[in-house]
């Protein structure tokens, strides 16, 4: 109870501090012809940015669309802006609803990011819908039926951490209407008046895919593929038992799979998993209509929170090997579930560990507010989708690689690892690389003998011996692959080079000389100097930061999207 009761302290002091500002303890400015400071009204509204990474393509991806959106506007235009973050890196997507088109119609985003220091930085960053940028800010205006989006990356001074702070606003331009739009009232009567930005951690979310199971805990086949989430942001403590959890949906139901682990000599009596539910994906900071929290314990007794209905719930529970399952469905009250419909979801799992009553450990999927039960705003995301309407079913959180994993995919130049699962961050393997590379550059050969340790009735096996057979590899030695072991990005720089010649793909002579601006060129074995240096010419290759990491092994996102830049080669 002390803990709770400090949690629900710390959180109202939170709140205190970030809006207590509208009494004027947060200061903005604005300044004279003199360069004076003039006390300012304060800021009034609060945005949470939350951590994830953004393609800048003008598209409303999967990491836009599970977010909140920040409205604002009038008679004249509406305005939503959602934001992300990820070191120094601040991501922007707004949607403007303006149907009288005029190139000086603008976005503008200010930034005062000493927030609590001095406020005598301000930024302010100019994203005009005839696309023409005042400086070399990157952003790409979108038009549609309804208005323009405008999608932004800008660069912070300084890499924040999840809770801080930073004073910003939005002010959008209407040009045919002289008038501006302002989210917190900045620049009004010549004062500078900026709302908060929260640095948030990453929302988690997920696809849900279509099935209908049988609630009997047992993982029958429909489980198979569903995409596995766990549990692991603690509410209570540090240690204990978590849970993997799948979930599946029909037309009636939201299906929850989880099995809840821990060590051999953990106790499980008294110990319960709850599953929070916002079925409108309302992101409230109360418990609304269409949200509901049931208790499901490990000997099956049920217990209900604001929302919650008997009759809603079905439930099944196992012991299983070190723990125990949980099978449960809750029927769609208050809303109609279809595809690419977005659901709030989060699961908890508690621990009683000297079996006293009382919860000593509490770990969930995402929200790490301790306030599940009174708010929404936490809870991860589930997207409903069927999963025929995806190449893949796990890459959408790899936003920088999704466009290309699904392109190759969709031509089965790159298949998948497991079912529909392409398990984007996982290493490639030296055989799956080589296969998807003769996939791209559809290279064919009459083949003889393969390698000893290449299996003749695998998958990539005809690939490895056309790659033999035209010189693009010549193995490790003593007629070995290595088929199943990583492949380092040299290697795999090495083997595309091969390829393209084969291919008849002509490159400019490249040497040394035009790698030597990345930090790390010295790290490049000298078999491979001059096939890096060339696709690092071409722009195939572009490195990291101001590094190539020759010798770290390729992730299979990370090689889907080089194969693409390869597939779009003249």
């Amino acid at each position: 109870m002390l803990k709770r009761l400090k949690m629900h302290l710390k959180r109202l002091l939170l709140l205190l501090f970030v809006t207590g500002v509208a009494y004027g303890t947060l200061p903005a400015f604005s300044e004279d012809s003199q360069g004076t400071m003039e006390s300012p009204p304060g800021s009034l509204k609060t945005m949470t940015i939350h951590k994830g990474n953004a393609v800048i393509d003008g598209k409303s991806e999967f990491q836009w669309e599970i977010l909140k959106p920040e409205i604002f506007g009038s008679e004249v235009a509406n305005v939503s802006v959602k934001a992300l973050w990820n070191k120094k890196t601040l991501y922007l997507y707004v949607m403007v609803e303006d149907l009288t088109q005029d190139g000086n119609d603008c976005v503008k985003l200010l930034l005062c990011d000493d927030y609590g220091k001095t406020y005598e930085n301000i930024d302010v960053f100019s994203f005009y819908r005839d696309g023409v940028a005042e400086d070399d800010t990157d952003f790409i205006i979108t038009e549609n039926e309804r208005g323009y989006s405008v999608e932004a990356v800008v660069t912070l001074s300084e890499n924040p951490i999840p809770g801080d702070l930073i004073a910003i606003d939005f002010v959008v331009t209407n040009t045919s209407a002289t008038k501006e739009l302002n989210w917190n009232n900045s620049g009004s009567t010549g004062l500078w008046s900026f709302g908060t930005g929260f640095f948030g951690k990453e929302l988690k979310a997920a696809y849900s895919l279509y099935g209908t199971p049988t609630i009997d805990g047992e993982m029958e086949a429909v489980w198979a593929d569903a995409i596995e989430i766990t549990t692991n942001t603690w509410v209570h403590g540090i240690v204990g038992p978590t849970a993997k959890v799948r979930t599946l949906w029909d037309e009636k139901k939201l299906y929850i799979y989880a099995q809840v682990i821990g060590k051999p000599e953990s106790l499980w009596e008294k110990d319960s998993v709850e599953i929070f539910l916002d079925r409108r994906n309302d992101k409230a900071n109360t418990i609304e209509q269409d949200d509901a929290r049931y208790l499901i314990s490990f000997d099956n007794n049920l217990g209900y929170g604001k929302g919650a209905r008997a009759k809603h719930i079905q439930s099944y529970v196992k012991a299983v090997e070190n723990g125990y399952a949980i099978e449960a469905s809750i029927a769609w009250d208050q809303v109609t579930a279809a595809q690419d419909s977005l659901v709030g979801f989060d699961i908890q799992v508690n621990h009683d560990y000297n079996r006293d009553g009382a919860r000593d450990n509490a770990v969930t999927w995402n929200d790490s507010t301790g306030f599940s039960d009174i708010s929404t705003e936490g809870y991860g995301v589930l997207r409903l989708v069927k999963a025929e309407s995806l190449v893949f079913t796990d890459i959408y959180s790899i936003a920088w690689a999704k466009d290309q994993i699904e392109f190759l995919g969709s031509r089965q130049i790159i298949m998948a690892s497991a079912g529909q699962r392409f398990e984007p961050t996982k290493e490639v393997t030296r055989a799956d690389f080589l296969h998807y590379l003769i996939n791209t550059l559809s290279l064919t050969a009459q083949t003889g003998s393969n390698f000893d340790d290449v299996p003749p009735d695998a998958g990539y096996a005809s690939a490895i011996a056309v790659a033999r057979t035209l010189g693009i590899t010549n193995g490790v030695g003593n007629n070995q692959f290595l088929p199943l072991a990583g492949i380092t990005r040299q290697d795999m720089m090495t083997l595309v080079v091969r390829a393209l010649n084969v291919a008849g793909k002509s490159f400019e002579s490249a040497d040394e000389a035009d790698i030597q601006g990345f930090t790390d060129a010295s790290l490049v074995s000298d078999y491979a100097v001059q096939s890096v240096a060339a696709l690092v010419k071409y722009g195939i290759i572009q490195g990291t930061g101001n590094r190539l990491n020759p010798r770290f092994n390729l992730t299979r996102a990370e090689a889907a999207v080089l194969l693409y830049r390869v597939y779009q080669m003249p």
